[in-house]
């Protein structure tokens, strides 16, 4: 039994790395779902910038205020 025990730590990487290699490649079956969503993508990156543009406008408009204490 002992000479098991001494066997998990060597086997431990090996099967660690495998185990993680094979996560990450069912993670790659959604890319072709990801791609499709990159045209939505832009349109929410347009609309965030066009938000961001009036907010800098309404700051330049408005100016710093500054209040007055006595």
């Amino acid at each position: 039994m002992p000479q098991y025990l001494l066997l998990l730590p060597i086997l431990a990487c090996p099967i660690g790395m495998s185990l993680m290699m094979w996560f990450m490649m069912r993670g790659n079956k959604n890319t072709a779902q990801t791609q499709n969503n990159g045209a939505e993508k832009q349109d929410d990156l347009a609309a965030l910038r066009a938000e961001v543009a009036l907010l800098k406008q309404a700051v330049v408009d408005n100016g710093p205020r500054r209040s007055i204490s006595s």
